[in-house]
């Protein structure tokens, strides 16, 4: 065996080398049943309601596909994204429709296929579907997202609560729904997503409570089906921090009655996406080299702003997991840089630890949202890594390794 006999991430070394002789470097590793796990504890915590995934947070369809089999719904924020659903199978009543941009193509489709509903974020938005369903001759559910007027708003990342692009001023809330009387586009409830990465269940038991207070005060005015209640569960970034506790979020919820002067709610939805697959993925980076500069060390990877998403310098506030495999012992401080030609490929500055060398790998944990999907994949015509999904059956590929982009920037013209 080239290395110890395992990481902190609870990977085997064996394990990585053959999967990076087979599959080349850098490698994203799914866990299928932690991808499952997480849901459906999260799902547990919720006090009866319903889990919507994210789709934005990972588009892989092998994570689309294991989601499906513990009975997610799914969120999708563009054409494309629910496009991509009905190709990896997934039925449109599982799915709801959202996102601030939303096309008419786009609604078209979703209104003939009979998605469970739209989340609609204007009142463009509205007539646009009233539109559609009228033509079409086809009663459509939709949630008008709320942009709230809370004091407080605990997100690391503010969706609302101030000026914004997404939904709609609860003073304009009238407004906009008069549009709809008497249509084929019906008015179902709200939806109302405050912001990313709650750490404190107290914050979402507070967001929670503010959408519901909303909710009764047009009950008798509408007939409110569906409260979505958004998400922003938040996921920890390192060992500095502590964990959101799904049993305070469980039992807080618990004191709340969502049916309390709502006698037509029929259902209540949480939406997640980075909470449920973040944990589930590692990314394995391999050392490419190494070099001293007026005293400082650094070593070279094969992945950084490429690959890392939301783990990028610019969007987090702890530095990310690690692991370094190698033989070495000694200790020594030194900085990961990625890839590519610019000083913002910065993975992690003077951090401490095992001293690595040429052909060493570095473990990135907590890898399985926000990676690819949201990262500039093509910046220096970097490979991008393949996905490998681990399962009670085994290993299978999922994302072959891409190593040429030329076809993608028109060079067969």
């Amino acid at each position: 065996m080239r290395f110890r006999e395992g990481t902190r991430m609870g990977l085997k070394i064996d394990e990585i080398d053959d999967l990076i002789r087979s599959c080349g470097s850098p490698l994203v590793i799914y866990d299928e049943e932690i991808l499952k796990s997480t849901y459906t504890e999260l799902l547990y915590s919720l006090n009866g309601a319903k889990l919507i995934y994210s789709v934005k947070a990972n588009p892989n369809v092998g994570v689309i596909r294991s989601l499906a089999k513990v009975g997610a719904l799914f969120e999708v924020a563009s054409d494309n994204e629910y496009e991509l659903l009905k190709r990896a199978g997934i039925e449109p009543a599982n799915i709801i429709f959202g996102g601030q941009a939303k096309t008419r193509n786009g609604i078209e489709l979703a209104v003939k296929d009979k998605v469970l509903f739209f989340n609609l974020e204007s009142e463009r938005e509205v007539e646009l579907l009233i539109d559609i369903t009228e033509k079409e001759k086809v009663q459509c559910k939709f949630l008008l997202r709320v942009n709230p007027d809370m004091e407080q708003n605990a997100a690391i990342m503010k969706m609302s609560s101030c000026a914004s692009p997404f939904g709609v001023d609860v003073a304009r809330l009238d407004e906009a729904l008069m549009i709809s009387n008497d249509t084929n586009a019906i008015f179902s409830g709200f939806f109302m997503y405050n912001g990313s990465q709650y750490y404190h269940a107290e914050d979402i038991i507070r967001n929670t409570k503010y959408l519901l207070g909303v909710a009764k005060k047009y009950a008798e005015k509408y007939k409110i089906e569906y409260l979505d209640f958004g998400g922003g569960f938040g996921v920890i970034e390192s060992d500095t921090q502590d964990e959101l506790d799904l049993k305070q979020l469980e039992n807080g919820l618990k004191q709340i009655s969502y049916s309390e002067e709502l006698p037509y709610l029929k259902s209540v939805f949480f939406e997640s996406g980075r909470f449920i697959a973040t944990k589930c993925g590692t990314l394995v980076a391999t050392v490419i080299d190494t070099k001293w500069s007026k005293g400082k060390r650094f070593v070279i990877l094969d992945t950084g702003i490429t690959n890392l998403g939301v783990r990028q310098m610019c969007y987090r506030l702890f530095e990310p997991f690690t692991d370094f495999v190698t033989n070495n012992n000694e200790i020594i401080t030194q900085t990961l840089i990625g890839p590519t030609c610019t000083s913002i490929d910065n993975i992690r500055t003077d951090c401490v630890g095992k001293k690595l060398s040429i052909g060493d790998y570095v473990v990135f944990k907590y890898a399985g949202s926000y990676l690819l999907s949201y990262s500039p994949v093509y910046f220096c015509g970097q490979s991008t890594p393949c996905e490998v999904m681990k399962s009670k059956d085994g290993e299978w590929i999922l994302t072959k390794r891409k190593t040429n982009i030329a076809n993608d920037f028109g060079y067969n013209y």
